[in-house]
């Protein structure tokens, strides 16, 4: 981080790690610090089994304030949210599955004999993280700068936290690709304890390219579309993933009237289709139409990405249930399990082709209306 800042002074500052092992179980990481003329005084505390992305954000919080803080600085220079959770997912896009990923040795048979290879450190494909970066934005959208830099408590906790944390690794890279970008932004770390909070350092410091917040909003979404597009990952419009997606819920089955009559194809929904299989055939099916469903909402926009979401946890949550249902003695409560299960799944694709509906018929009016306004 400070070679990409090109820091020119010494960062000053201890961190302290502990584990303990009687907090037990998992648990998130808490960070504490206090100013001292020697320099900042990080704690950072944790259980033995720590969830990851906490301990790894109180690291990154310990960073922020060791290399913003100058002794002479009248104020304790609080960075902002998105800077501690964008710098949290860039550490775990580099690290990976770990903050370190740590060489092991790997066992093979060559020829007709086994033998050690010695490993090297993990490979991690960045494009893997940017991926979900944008497949986060396109199901959720995306954050405002507004929503970015005042975030609420549950704003930062569960999937709205790793939602948050995209959208922050993001914007912190677009400011990157600024003109000077890493010099401004060391620029704007630099003058966090010089003034009374953050976003009046931002402006100071990015004055010459955004005159107002508004300047930031419109930047921002700017470049965010700009990443989706140059991706690969721009989105179709409404009308037509909601074409596409009515296309996945059907399935073509083959048919047959007797034993001895010619196989028939036929088109049916895939809500119809789950009453007529058995189960190893509706496992296929359900995989099929999740694998389908799953690609599909990658080029969707937002509304409709939600709702495929949604048709997909459905199919796979039915499927879960009839991999658990119990058996041997226990058969007839499997049964009734299973004909509950079915149940169920059908209410919910119901209430999702209700949900769908909606949609194309929003989708056809403002088309309609947008054919109108181009006459």
């Amino acid at each position: 981080m400070e070679e990409r800042l090109r820091w020119s002074g010494s960062v000053r500052g201890i961190v302290y790690v502990r584990i303990e092992r009687r907090l037990g179980g998992n648990g998130e990481a808490s960070f504490r610090w206090a100013r001292y003329l020697e320099g900042p005084v990080c704690w950072i505390r944790a259980p033995e089994r720590a969830d990851r992305r906490a301990f790894i954000k109180a690291v990154a919080a310990a960073l922020t304030r060791l290399i913003s803080f100058q002794p002479k600085a009248p104020c304790p220079g609080d960075p902002p949210e998105w800077l501690v959770e964008g710098i949290t997912e860039e550490l775990l896009a580099v690290g990976g599955p770990e903050l370190i990923p740590q060489p092991g040795d790997i066992s093979t048979k060559l020829g007709g004999s086994w033998s050690a290879v010695k490993g090297g450190l993990r490979e991690w494909r960045l494009s893997d993280s940017w991926a979900a970066v944008a497949l986060s934005i396109r199901e959720r959208g995306l954050l405002s700068f507004k929503k970015l830099s005042f975030p609420a408590p549950k704003d930062l906790q569960g999937e709205r936290g790793l939602h948050y944390g995209r959208c922050a690794r993001l914007f912190l890279w677009e400011l990157t690709r600024l003109p000077n970008g890493y010099r401004r932004l060391a620029a704007f770390i630099r003058a966090l304890p010089w003034r009374l909070n953050w976003q009046v350092a931002f402006l100071e410091t990015y004055r010459p390219l955004f005159q107002s917040y508004l300047d930031v909003e419109k930047w921002w979404a700017l470049g965010a579309h700009r990443f989706l597009h140059s991706a690969g990952l721009g989105w179709v419009s409404a009308k037509t993933a909601l074409e596409r997606l009515r296309d996945a819920l059907t399935i073509t089955l083959e048919i047959r009237e007797n034993s001895k009559a010619p196989p028939r194809r036929k088109r049916v929904p895939l809500r119809e289709a789950l009453t007529q299989l058995n189960p190893a055939q509706t496992r296929a099916v359900i995989l099929d139409a999740a694998r389908r469903l799953n690609a599909l909402r990658a080029e969707s926009p937002p509304q409709v990405a939600q709702l495929i979401a949604r048709y997909r946890n459905a199919l796979l949550g039915y499927l879960h249930a009839q991999s658990t249902a119990p058996s041997g003695p226990a058969r007839n409560f499997a049964s009734w399990q299973a004909r509950l299960a079915l149940r169920n799944t059908l209410s919910a694709l119901d209430a999702l082709d209700v949900a769908r509906q909606a949609l194309e018929s929003r989708a056809n009016a403002n088309e309609l209306a947008q054919a109108g306004a181009g006459r």
